[in-house]
């Protein structure tokens, strides 16, 4: 998996329209993301040494690429996003990844970080997380989106207008996920940033004008029931598709559009 690391510091998060007010200057810290979603053929075989490890999943429907029912059935191919992915899902999934490369694993199912998340129906809160972990972790809803955003403060990472180069959405797609890394990347070198599939990150969501004052190194609310979701996907439309366009659903909802990107600390 190759990561692209980041150099932190200000971006404008937020976008003067409707629902993403309003424009406000957020700080991360510099930080490492990977170039493209995980795939199939990154996923699987972690997935199987978490099997064999004690941890345990959710979805018994995880597959590679995901594509709507009414669309010709397509064949999909491992370099394809992973798909089908709950949140809780993709934690575990981090924390195994983790393990499995001798990392300290980034979630826990108590505050001392004594007993490594490997599954289950728990709502982590901020606390349960060792943020200064070398694992594998989900990025914050900051992070993605100035990842995203790649020092760009458009409505979209290349400009104001939808540009299918750049993209698959709802005009382009067929109904069905794509290989990564075929659409143009964004001044970061990262891929997929919009569209392909929906990413999950960390926090907790809570409406805008909830949290606009949390401005550094912002992790999201302690509390919530649901988790934030970024970047839009095959089956949406370029609406959508705005870099500061957010939206959450349940930590164990199944979707064929849903997957995730993973994020590490530097070094």
């Amino acid at each position: 998996m190759n990561f692209i690391q980041l150099p932190g510091g200000e971006f404008e998060m937020g976008l003067a329209e409707s629902g993403l007010e309003p424009v406000r200057t957020a700080r991360v810290d510099a930080f490492q993301i990977s170039e493209t979603p995980v795939t199939w053929a990154q996923w699987k075989p972690i997935y199987d040494w978490a099997l064999e490890n004690d941890y345990r999943f959710l979805s018994a429907q995880i597959q590679m690429g995901g594509h709507l029912d009414n669309a010709p059935a397509p064949k999909h191919t491992p370099d394809e996003p992973v798909t089908r992915v709950t949140w809780l899902d993709a934690v575990v999934w981090c924390n195994a990844a983790s393990e499995m490369e001798g990392l300290t694993p980034v979630y826990y199912t108590d505050e001392k970080h004594e007993s490594v998340f490997r599954g289950g129906l728990l709502n982590l809160s901020n606390a349960f997380v060792n943020w200064t972990a070398n694992g594998y972790r989900l990025p914050t809803e900051a992070e993605w989106e100035a990842a995203c955003r790649a020092g760009t403060t458009t409505r979209f990472f290349w400009g104001d207008g939808m540009d299918g180069d750049f993209c698959w959405f709802d005009q382009n797609s067929d109904g069905t996920t794509h290989p990564v890394a075929q659409k143009k990347p964004n001044a970061f070198g990262l891929y997929d940033m919009t569209g392909n599939i929906w990413e999950w990150c960390w926090d907790h969501f809570a409406p805008t004008e909830q949290i606009v004052e949390h401005t550094d190194n912002f992790k999201g609310p302690d509390e919530g029931d649901q988790r934030v979701v970024r970047g839009s996907s095959f089956n949406f439309n370029a609406w959508h598709a705005r870099a500061a366009y957010r939206t959450s659903d349940r930590a164990s909802l199944i979707e064929p559009w849903h997957g995730f990107r993973v994020a590490k600390n530097n070094p």
